[in-house]
């Protein structure tokens, strides 16, 4: 345990450091800047606007965030350093889902109260928000360890980021089809929209069952990487430790 308070420390040091928590609120305020006057001025429902703020506003502080604190650290030295430390690859990665998850949901509650007036049933955005964190945080880290620089992997970024606004785009469209649950983010979204809408009960567990479940795979995904991109020695030494 003292590892990881350690390595959380260090990650909100690094993140201050390197000016992730003032583009955070640089991000935070130009979506109030768009945000509440597009609401006031159009009357769209909360049901649309706030869960598609969110999630992009999610995206950039948890995705992009994570990618490039990576790239940071290979640039560095620092990640490969980690190896010859007691810290263990699960408590590296919880102290990046924990900073960047909490920094994520701190601007995104903030963003909802001001642009809506009101977080609705607050339990859902939270929860919601705990798991789109974590799945993004993981797929993030997933798909930037196996490069070292930012030039090689803004072109697969822009693939995975399609990917991932994907059920925003097909909500948006109007498209209702079974398939769009088995999107890795579907879940997730439905259980934010829950804090503005009438309480859909089954449904809404489904969707916290599957939105857990997706972070679950995004999370063993993440654990993977570390140990084929990073350090391929833990795979055996885990089991020792």
């Amino acid at each position: 345990m003292r590892r990881f308070w350690a390595s959380l420390r260090w990650e909100i040091v690094l993140q201050i450091r390197h000016g992730f928590y003032a583009v955070s609120a640089i991000t935070a305020l130009v979506w109030v800047a768009l945000g509440w006057p597009l609401l006031q001025a159009t009357k769209w429902p909360l049901l649309r606007v706030i869960p598609l703020f969110l999630f992009v506003n999610v995206l950039i502080t948890t995705f992009y965030f994570v990618a490039g604190i990576v790239l940071l650290e290979k640039s560095e030295g620092s990640l490969w350093a980690l190896v010859t430390t007691p810290l263990r690859k699960h408590e590296y990665l919880s102290a990046k889902c924990a900073t960047l998850g909490g920094l994520a949901i701190i601007e995104s509650l903030l963003v909802a109260l001001i642009c809506a007036g009101s977080l609705g049933r607050w339990i859902f955005l939270l929860l919601g928000l705990m798991v789109i964190c974590v799945t993004l945080v993981c797929l993030g880290f997933a798909s930037v360890v196996a490069y070292d620089a930012i030039n090689d992997y803004l072109m697969p970024s822009v693939g995975w980021v399609t990917l991932m606004i994907l059920p925003i785009i097909l909500s948006g469209a109007g498209v209702e089809h079974p398939l769009v649950w088995l999107h890795p983010l579907t879940p997730a979204l439905i259980v934010l929209r829950q804090a503005y809408t009438p309480y859909l009960g089954l449904e809404t567990l489904l969707s916290l069952l599957l939105s857990s479940v997706w972070a679950v795979v995004a999370w063993r995904w993440a654990m993977h990487a570390f140990v084929r991109f990073v350090d391929p020695t833990s795979a055996t030494q885990g089991a020792h430790r």
